[in-house]
């Protein structure tokens, strides 16, 4: 069992709404046009958004934990790593 007695999701929310519209219009503009660009400004803009929210970037503690910052940062980079290898393998055999 997860235990998000912690959770805040909205913590500073009046700080980060900003934030947010500026990242999913980026986010989408990227993703029209070039996906793996799209995936790295996803990680840079959720290590921000933590940034906004906590105080800090990065907390490998948290990493274990779901729905965190650095839980969503870690999957993206997994999911990254996994495009950028198979783009990467379609260019060798072509």
């Amino acid at each position: 069992m997860v235990d998000l007695k912690g959770y805040r999701p909205l913590k500073n929310w009046k700080k980060r709404v900003w934030w947010w519209a500026v990242g999913i219009l980026v986010f989408i503009f990227l993703l029209k046009h070039m996906f793996i660009p799209s995936l790295i400004w996803l990680i840079i803009f959720i290590i921000i958004d933590e940034k906004i929210k906590e105080g800090y970037f990065f907390d490998p503690r948290d990493v274990k934990k779901p729905l965190t910052h650095e839980n969503l940062a870690a999957i993206v980079s997994t999911i990254l790593a996994i495009a950028a290898l198979l783009k990467r393998k379609r260019k060798i055999y072509k």
